[in-house]
């Protein structure tokens, strides 16, 4: 959303990395699925990541990679899963609002990580 346009040929490196997380985490549709699943599961996406070997030589990676899913992670809240049909039907609204919320505590957490590194 910020760092993308479909118009634009431009992506910051590792942008195809993130985006596979972050299309995976809009498709939850279990509402006991925990804030800790969630970042157990973000985390073996990242454990993939870091046995290519590209990915290995680039020692900035971990900062880049949580900045991108950042990024990704506030287009979820402000745009993507408000713009999904599938949430407009009054039986999916729980889904909505549980994944709205797990996408606010994993912004929150991205946030504190990058701050801190």
């Amino acid at each position: 959303m910020v760092l993308s346009n479909l118009f634009w040929s431009y992506r910051p490196e590792w942008y195809d990395l993130a985006f596979n997380v972050w299309s995976c985490l809009l498709h939850i549709h279990d509402t006991s699925y925990t804030f800790e699943q969630l970042l157990l599961y973000v985390d073996e996406w990242l454990a993939t990541y870091h046995t290519i070997p590209v990915v290995q030589q680039d020692n900035a990676f971990e900062r880049k990679i949580t900045a991108l899913l950042l990024e990704r992670t506030m287009g979820a809240i402000l745009v993507d899963l408000g713009a999904n049909d599938f949430y407009e039907k009054d039986e999916n609204k729980p889904y909505l609002q549980h994944l709205l919320g797990l996408h606010q505590q994993l912004f929150n957490h991205l946030a504190h990580k990058l701050e801190t590194m």
